[in-house]
């Protein structure tokens, strides 16, 4: 196996970032963002979705009671099933 890369050959700095950048990230925007501010703008939001801003309310729905799971179906040539060619080799 000499030769191969390791994690797959994955670039530097892919993936997901530690947590501690995460909470650190989150430290900063807490200092730079009052919670006044805050407070404005989830309101403003919340204006937006009562005078149908669909946008607005999507946001707020998904981040004050989490995004629905998404259900994605697969199908075979033109929609139908899928084909699937199993090969058995023995020894």
């Amino acid at each position: 196996m000499s030769g191969c890369k390791k994690n797959g050959g994955a670039r530097p700095g892919a993936g997901r970032k530690s947590k501690a950048e995460e909470f650190g990230l989150a430290a900063l925007l807490d200092k730079a963002w009052t919670k006044a501010d805050r407070i404005e703008v989830i309101e403003t939001l919340h204006k937006q979705a009562k005078d149908g801003n669909t946008s607005a309310a999507s946001l707020l729905l998904a981040y004050a009671y989490g995004k629905p799971t998404e259900k994605h179906e697969h199908g075979g040539e033109g929609g139908g099933p899928i084909t699937v060619k199993v090969v058995y080799e023995t020894k």
